[in-house]
């Protein structure tokens, strides 16, 4: 079973995120951000220097009133199973650069977020399970035997803030010997 799939939902994550695009563009000095086909991933990070360094980024555009539950309440930050097998089967297998990132998506004056690569995130992450998941406008109740599945880390683990950014996407970047100029 995967998570529940609203149409309207995922249109408003959709908006958000092409103005996070924007917003982002008008913040980085050496990478360009980019909207990406969706299914093959949400943005990436494009190294103004040499255009063929491309970090791929799976994007969850967060309600404000989850955020806060996030933020202050809950000790790991967690993303649906299937951004877990993506970046296994479609990232890392081809050793490419990937993140996983949320935002505050009706927060974007302020860009409220969180990232990790998915290469950190597999490896030090752990299952987690919901049996209630609640989406903006429902409650979706799954069976015992077959809970909603999320892959989790400790909320201390990712990098918070769109100001520790850029130090971040260089900071991988180096650990596979690359640089973006």
């Amino acid at each position: 079973m995967s998570k529940p799939f609203e149409p309207e939902e995922a249109k408003i994550a959709e908006e958000k995120t092409e103005k996070l695009v924007e917003i982002l563009n008008n913040i980085l000095k050496k990478y360009r951000a980019e909207l990406g086909p969706q299914k093959d991933h949400d943005t990436a990070f494009i190294c103004k220097g040499n255009p063929n360094i491309v970090i791929y980024v799976d994007v969850e555009a967060i309600p404000d009133e989850r955020w806060k539950n996030i933020k202050n309440k809950y000790p790991t930050v967690r993303w649906p199973i299937a951004k877990k097998m993506k970046c296994e089967e479609k990232y890392l297998k081809r050793n490419l650069l990937a993140v996983v990132m949320s935002f505050n998506r009706d927060n974007l004056e302020n860009v409220e977020m969180f990232y990790i690569d998915c290469e950190t995130w597999i490896k030090e992450g752990k299952l987690e399970t919901a049996r209630v998941v609640r989406t903006r406008h429902r409650k979706y109740v799954y069976r015992e035997q077959t809970p909603e599945q999320f892959w989790a880390m400790d909320k201390k683990r990712v990098i918070w803030g769109v100001q520790n950014l850029e130090k971040f996407l260089d900071d991988l970047l180096q650990r596979k010997e690359l640089r973006c100029s």
